[in-house]
């Protein structure tokens, strides 16, 4: 019960050890920094879970989590105190992963792919978002994050229906220069109104000269309803 931090240095993690993880939470109530680290053999995907039964309890406040693939259903669904999660091996974040992790400041997902429904939905305290493997952003997945400010989704393919619903506080979005990603209904619904697209290159960097003229044209004659706006 007074375990306050946990390192995972060798062997292999696997879906049993998620499960023992979640079955103990009570009794690790005081762990605040759960890490795996880059010399262990391999690492099963985090099992998905219900949502009142998450791996890990409100104490918790970072996570480092080496080769890592997925990270399942509500796996730290109301981990009220979590502040940071490093994933660097992470390809999808699945349905509800991060859902109302209110203390949640950073996020480091520089292999993510997909990231589904409802996974960051009302994580209040995220201000930036880089994604810059990010084909698939999923529904209502950064739902009510009022205090983000930034996002750069440079390999967006598709973003889905209320993704960023009430994100009063999105002011810049970077978005592929190269195409138009499809929009849902509703994606920006409720965020400011004062907000700038930016085309990007593949990494993530702003166009320039021709390249931006392009990408701009690229947008404008994107059939959203309506070709004659802005864009």
């Amino acid at each position: 019960g007074d375990i306050t931090a946990l390192e995972i240095l060798g062997g292999h993690f696997s879906a049993h050890d998620w499960r023992w993880l979640r079955e103990n939470r009570d009794a690790l109530e005081k762990l605040s920094d759960f890490i795996i680290s880059d010399g262990l053999l391999g690492v099963e995907d985090i099992p998905n879970t219900d949502y009142d039964h998450p791996y890990f309890g409100r104490s918790l406040k970072r996570v480092s989590l080496a080769k890592l693939k997925t990270i399942g259903r509500n796996a730290f669904r109301q981990c009220s105190g979590l502040l940071s999660a490093d994933c660097p091996a992470v390809i999808a974040v699945e349905f509800s992963a991060f859902n109302r992790c209110s203390s949640l400041v950073s996020v480091s997902l520089p292999l993510a792919e997909s990231v589904e429904q409802g996974a960051f939905y009302k994580c209040i305290s995220l201000t930036r978002v880089n994604l810059p493997a990010v084909e698939r952003i999923g529904v209502v997945s950064f739902y009510g994050c009022t205090g983000l400010t930034r996002v750069n989704l440079p390999a967006v393919k598709g973003i889905g229906y209320g993704a960023f619903y009430g994100c009063i506080s999105l002011c810049n979005l970077l978005l592929p220069g190269a195409s138009v990603p499809s929009v849902g209904v509703n994606a920006f619904e409720g965020c400011s109104s004062d907000r700038w697209l930016v085309p990007v290159d593949a990494g993530g960097n702003r166009l320039t000269g021709q390249a931006l003229t392009d990408a701009i044209n690229l947008y404008r004659s994107a059939n959203d309803g309506n070709t004659t706006d802005n864009l």
